[in-house]
């Protein structure tokens, strides 16, 4: 064969093998924009819910502290009224309330107040974290830098997006869960923390207007909202201590919703908001 038509003919199929050559590479980088993308969006749509998760949880925490400061002042009341009864453990309907302990509340209310008062710039989250109380762990947090820098060889790239998207899910799911919860428990706090400040603003006048300081003096209708406004608090503090979430010992596990305490105690406040309606 001549040598023209043989150089022609090796020139020819190495254009082909460039023009192959060049599809793979197009193909190759094509599918290492498109990983890029599904973890972008993967990693905006976990902040996105991250963020209104960490929302919730610093509302919940701020008016539990809010709650939690005002302690102090109820049980000075408490304190200054001779001839008080004891105001025992309530129990009732499968709702227990611990008796009243001045010195407890005392010291929660003045540890609230310093959280509450460093709340700013500076503190941000203090209040999520109180409520959640360890909402965030690793497996979270991982995902904040997951896929930072995707691995050169597309299709592990691109396998790679596709597990971070898989675990965005997982988590967001579970954001999803405690955010619901969340509102619920956060609307029944509201709710008895109303009736409490009511019943709290009428002693303080009944104490401090009026000049009532002792118990014998007290009409039935005032001994009967002071009562009340002991069993509130005690329910009060019992939703504050609950912890949101129940850490779990693996940091590569998310934690898990405390659903089922959260409902109890939700349910428990409920039930004594019926009993103390009905004998206000």
């Amino acid at each position: 064969m001549p040598l023209p038509l043989i150089v022609g003919g090796i020139t020819a199929v190495a254009g082909i093998a460039s023009v192959y050559g060049g599809v793979k590479m197009k193909e190759a980088n094509d599918k290492k924009e498109q990983a890029q993308q599904k973890q972008k969006e993967a990693l905006n749509r976990f902040k996105e819910k991250n963020d209104k998760c960490t929302q919730v949880m610093d509302e919940l925490g701020k008016i539990e502290l809010e709650i939690l400061s005002t302690f102090e002042n109820f049980s000075n009341l408490i304190e200054r009224i001779q001839y008080r009864p004891e105001f025992k453990k309530y129990s009732k309907d499968e709702v227990d309330i611990p008796e009243y302990e001045a010195e407890e509340l005392q010291k929660v209310s003045t540890g609230a107040g310093i959280l509450l008062g460093g709340l700013g710039d500076a503190a941000a989250g203090t209040a999520g974290g109180f409520a959640a109380a360890g909402v965030t762990n690793s497996a979270i947090m991982a995902l904040g830098t997951t896929g930072a820098k995707l691995l050169d060889k597309a299709d592990e790239a691109y396998n790679q997006a596709t597990r971070t998207e898989k675990e965005v899910d997982k988590v967001c799911k579970y954001l999803d869960e405690l955010m619901d919860i969340a509102k619920d428990f956060f609307n029944t706090l509201k709710k008895v923390d109303k009736k409490y400040r009511e019943r709290l603003k009428i002693l303080d006048s009944v104490i401090n207007i009026t000049k009532k300081t002792s118990w014998d003096v007290f009409s039935d209708k005032e001994k009967i909202l002071t009562k009340n406004l002991v069993l509130l608090v005690g329910i009060l503090y019992e939703m504050c201590k609950v912890n949101l979430v129940i850490k779990n010992d693996d940091d590569n596990s998310l934690n898990e919703v405390n659903r089922e305490n959260i409902i109890k105690v939700c349910k428990d406040a409920e039930k004594l908001l019926e009993d103390i309606e009905i004998v206000a």
